[in-house]
């Protein structure tokens, strides 16, 4: 449908990096380099790590609704409630920022062939760009970080690899969607010409 990578593309790409990983290590006279290699792809690969991941990032779902409707309630200020939020970002990010080395690592320039990887890409980088914001006082408020705590909710994506069923529903909507979009032009087009 466009909107969404298919199912064989959504992982392919990352999974055929960490095989090549852990073909390294495989190979007789491997070097010290190659094993830690291959002993990240393994917990690239392990179920648990995915699930870590997945709390991690639904937990960043939660920290930043959060916030919004403090924000929305109390406004921008200096309270213990402000500064958890601007840490707990920052841990988030730190987190984010770790993760996408780790999965460098492992895929190298393969890494940048995987839509889920851009996207993750883009986010760590919107979030520094939150930081760059938030920091500097000087700046008119222009709602940025707003956009940039919403733009992190791109990462909600890699959810799609632990829960298939998920994906399947976001994939139909999708396809709904750009029905429903057909259908609407279709429509304007009637009541124009009628």
């Amino acid at each position: 449908n466009g909107v969404l990578p298919d199912d064989d593309s959504l992982q392919r790409t990352e999974d055929r990096a960490l095989q090549v990983a852990a073909e390294c290590s495989a190979s007789p006279g491997s070097s010290a380099k190659s094993a830690r290699r291959a002993w990240a792809a393994r917990v690239l690969q392990h179920a648990a790590f995915d699930r870590t991941v997945s709390v991690v990032i639904l937990s960043n779902v939660a920290v930043l609704i959060g916030h919004v409707d403090y924000e929305a309630k109390h406004g921008r200020g200096h309270t213990g409630w402000e500064l958890f939020f601007e840490i707990s970002h920052g841990v988030f990010l730190a987190f984010y920022v770790l993760e996408l080395l780790f999965r460098l690592y492992v895929a190298r320039w393969s890494f940048f062939r995987g839509v889920l990887n851009w996207i993750d890409l883009v986010v760590v980088i919107l979030g520094f760009g939150e930081l760059a914001v938030d920091y500097n006082k000087d700046a008119p408020n222009l709602h940025l970080p707003q956009f940039f705590r919403l733009a992190r909710l791109g990462r909600i994506t890699r959810i799609f690899k632990i829960f298939p069923t998920l994906y399947v529903m976001v994939q139909g909507f999708a396809g709904a969607m750009a029905a429903m979009a057909w259908g609407f032009l279709l429509l304007l087009g009637l009541i124009v010409i009628w």
